[in-house]
C-alpha cells in the first residue's frame, strides 16, 4: 500500500494502523513460496533459518512509498511512520533524507530485472519469454535465476542498495521461474534445461528418475523439451500446458526448478554479507 492510498482515507480513523504493521522482507518471501516449500508457511520460514535482522514491532508503522516521490516525505511523518520498506531506488540523496527521519529504510528487488536481451529470460515450451500474468504491458519479463546476465542484474542491484545504506532488502514475486514452470509451462530457458540433467544424477532419487523415464536425459547432448517431444509427442506449448499435470516427469522438473530458486536466493544472502 503506498501512499497514495493513506492520502484518499479520512485522517480521523487513525488508518488502522495494525494493518500496515507487517515484516514484508520475511513474510512476503514466505507467502510467494507457499507452495514451493514443503510444509507450507511454517515450511517456506525454514528456507533460511534463523532469520537475522530487526522485524517490525507491534507498534512500528510501516510506510511504502514505492517509487522516488517528492510529497512522500510529507505523508511519512503526518502518519507518524516509523519504518520505510518495499521501495524501488537507487538514489542516495533520497534514501539519506529518509534515513535522517527514520533509522530504518528497505530497497526493493524484483523478479524482472532489466536485460540487455532477452536471454535471461524464462521461456516456455516454444522458447518464447513470459512475463508474469499481472505484469503483462508492462514491458518486463520473468528473469531466469539460473542465467548469467540475470544473475549479474541482482548481483549489481544488490551492491547499490548496500551501498545506498539499505537496512533491508525484499525480493519482490520471488518464485521467479518456480511460478513460471508451475503455473505457465515455463522455464525452458537454455541455461536451465541445461542442468536439469546433473540435478536429476546428483539430487534425484534413482528409482524415481527411472520410474519417470528420465535416466539416459542429456546423453547425446538431449535437452528436456526434446525429450518431452520424442518421448511423450508434446507439440507445442498449448499441448505442453494441457498435459503438464499427467506427465511423470513433471514431479521432478517442479522439484529441479525449485532448487533453482532457492538456490539463488542463498547466494543472493551470501553477497549480501560480503
Amino acid at each position: 500500500m503506498d501512499h497514495e492510498d493513506f492520502r484518499n482515507r479520512d485522517r480521523g480513523d487513525g488508518l488502522k494502523r495494525s494493518l500496515l504493521v507487517k515484516s514484508l522482507l520475511a513474510a512476503g518471501f514466505a507467502i510467494a513460496l507457499e507452495s514451493a516449500v514443503a510444509g507450507g508457511l511454517s515450511g517456506a520460514a525454514q528456507v533460511h533459518p534463523p532469520f537475522h535482522g530487526v522485524v517490525p514491532s507491534g507498534s512500528d508503522v510501516v510506510f511504502s512509498t514505492r517509487f522516488k516521490r517528492t510529497e512522500a516525505m510529507q505523508v511519512f511523518t503526518a502518519y507518524k511512520g516509523t519504518r520505510v520498506e518495499w521501495v524501488y531506488t537507487n538514489d542516495a540523496a533520497y534514501v539519506s533524507d529518509f534515513k535522517a527521519v527514520t533509522p530504518w529504510f528497505g530497497v526493493t528487488l524484483n523478479a524482472n530485472p532489466k536485460l540487455a536481451t532477452d536471454a535471461g529470460a524464462v521461456r516456455d515450451f516454444d522458447g518464447q519469454p513470459l512475463a508474469a500474468p499481472w505484469m503483462k504491458g508492462w514491458g518486463v519479463l520473468w528473469a531466469s535465476s539460473v542465467h548469467p546476465d540475470a544473475q549479474t542484474a541482482w548481483t549489481q542491484q544488490l551492491q547499490q542498495a548496500m551501498q545506498l545504506g539499505a537496512s533491508s532488502l525484499q525480493f519482490d514475486d520471488p518464485q521467479l521461474q518456480m511460478y513460471a514452470a508451475n503455473n505457465q509451462g515455463g522455464d525452458f530457458n537454455p541455461v536451465m534445461q541445461q542442468g536439469f540433467a546433473s540435478w536429476l544424477r546428483s539430487e534425484a532419487a534413482p528409482a524415481d528418475v527411472k520410474a519417470a523415464g528420465l535416466q539416459d536425459l542429456g546423453s547425446g547432448g538431449s535437452a528436456y523439451r526434446d525429450w518431452l517431444s520424442s518421448e511423450h509427442g508434446v507439440r507445442d506449448t498449448a499441448d505442453y500446458r494441457q498435459r503438464l499435470r499427467q506427465l511423470r516427469s513433471t514431479p521432478l522438473w517442479l522439484a529441479y526448478t525449485r532448487h533453482t530458486v532457492l538456490q539463488w536466493h542463498r547466494q543472493m544472502r551470501t553477497v549480501c554479507r560480503v
